[in-house]
């Protein structure tokens, strides 16, 4: 479709969603029974169909049509519009709404078109199996997704839940797990939960890493994580240290914002979820990695125009896990701005001589309430900067001028000469933060 159906001018009776748990104490209400028994079309697998029929203890009969979900997915969306105003069931599993078809359905039509009728989770259910309390545990969707993306959510004492796919087997997060240093956590592999081969087995991750072939589950399954590493694990506090990430033959040299520089820039930026990030200059990409751990749920844009920076910029990407919400864009700002959403924040580590039309740009394209911070260190560049400023300031009528703050950071760091303590000072890098207010 053209557009997003949710502004669609919806007639006749709602389309009830109808979620299937997991077969042992998770029987169908009267209500849903009663949706079953008057609808003209359910649409489900043929899997989907016989256990929402095994759930319903008062079902008499249906007369409905049986329609498997078309292939590709997306044709559901088309045939939904068409059929509006009959009497529609989707089978779903567990609760519609969690890592489900609800998310899919409410982007595409409007809220009063659904109506939906959760069970008991595939995630709630394995915690119950295993008589673990979960409100604190956060769900992770790997399904179609790099298992890389399962690093930013690794620390210490998470409890985990993983829906997965093929390529993220128990073995393969097992893996992973050891990989990001967190080879002391505890896995739960729950497998067919309330069907005939249901199965629940408790593994340490060398269990399951030391094995010869790969373990052979049962295609419906869902993980569980208690999340424990040793000395090596993935930092998760800001300030990552320099030297983990990949510069060239020596990480944590070359093109990157120190880690004192970063954390100043990072408590200025602020990340959120929700915005829209963008790092021009990003080099080695150390401010947007660390941006988008603490804002999982935003989306961060890496410009970097130096092939051989964008090298160590995407192994960094992949190393701590955001492959989900950064992007990296090989190209030079500010030409290639115009493709991205408005920001809610910016910030500009590098800008290649172009520091005046980036600001501008920048500046123009920036949300109310945003903020952009730039990072100069030679005496050209802090000159280049103040000019820039100045000229935003004159074209911009007072009410709207820039909120200025500025710092200049001059660190010295400890080293050792013949045995004793010095401070090598390092050079000072003047940090500028312009919000629009």
């Amino acid at each position: 479709m053209d557009k997003t159906q949710t502004d669609l001018n919806w007639s006749g009776p709602a389309i009830s969603v109808i979620g299937l748990g997991d077969g042992l104490s998770t029987g169908l209400s009267a209500a849903s029974i009663g949706k079953l028994e008057q609808a003209e079309f359910i649409v489900g697998s043929s899997h989907q169909v016989e256990k929402a029929k095994r759930a319903s203890a008062g079902l008499t009969t249906l007369t409905a049509e049986i329609i498997d979900y078309p292939s590709p997915f997306s044709g559901l969306e088309q045939w939904l519009v068409d059929h509006r105003g009959r009497k529609i069931v989707l089978l779903a599993s567990g609760d519609p709404l969690f890592f489900g078809i609800g998310g899919w359905l409410s982007k595409r039509l409007p809220a009063h078109a659904i109506e939906y009728s959760p069970n008991v989770s595939s995630v709630q259910a394995a915690f119950s199996r295993i008589g673990l309390p979960w409100q604190h545990a956060v769900t992770v969707s790997l399904h179609g997704r790099p298992l890389e993306s399962l690093r930013c959510y690794l620390k210490q004492g998470a409890l985990l839940a993983c829906l997965t796919d093929v390529n993220s087997s128990p073995c393969a997060i097992a893996k992973e797990l050891s990989t990001s240093g967190y080879d002391q956590s505890t896995l739960w592999v729950c497998e067919d939960l309330g069907g005939e081969s249901e199965a629940i087995t408790q593994y340490q991750v060398r269990d399951l890493i030391q094995g010869n072939d790969p373990l052979s589950v049962h295609p419906l399954h869902v993980t569980l994580i208690a999340c424990r590493g040793g000395v090596n694990r993935l930092p998760d506090f800001p300030g990552i240290p320099d030297k983990l990430f990949a510069t060239g033959k020596t990480s944590g040299q070359g093109l990157i914002t120190k880690r004192e520089v970063r954390l100043a820039v990072l408590s200025w930026l602020a990340p959120a979820n929700g915005e829209v990030f963008w790092d021009i200059g990003a080099g080695c990409g150390s401010v947007a990695i660390e941006w988008c751990r603490w804002a999982p749920l935003g989306q961060a844009f890496a410009i970097e125009c130096h092939p051989e920076r964008i090298e160590f910029l995407e192994q960094n990407r992949n190393s701590f896990g955001v492959v989900h919400n950064l992007q990296v864009l090989a190209d030079r700002a500010p030409e290639c701005l115009g493709n991205l959403p408005d920001p809610d924040s910016v910030f500009i580590g590098g800008s290649g001589g172009s520091l005046t039309a980036i600001l501008q740009d920048s500046w123009a394209r920036l949300n109310p309430g945003g903020k952009i911070v730039i990072a100069v260190v030679t005496e050209t560049s802090k000159s280049e900067l103040l000019q820039a400023v100045n000229r935003l300031s004159a074209k911009t009528e007072d009410s709207g001028r820039p909120r200025i703050e500025t710092i200049q950071l001059s660190i010295a760091k400890g080293d050792d000469l013949a045995g004793h303590l010095i401070l090598r000072p390092q050079l000072p890098v003047l940090v500028m933060k312009l919000e629009k207010t």
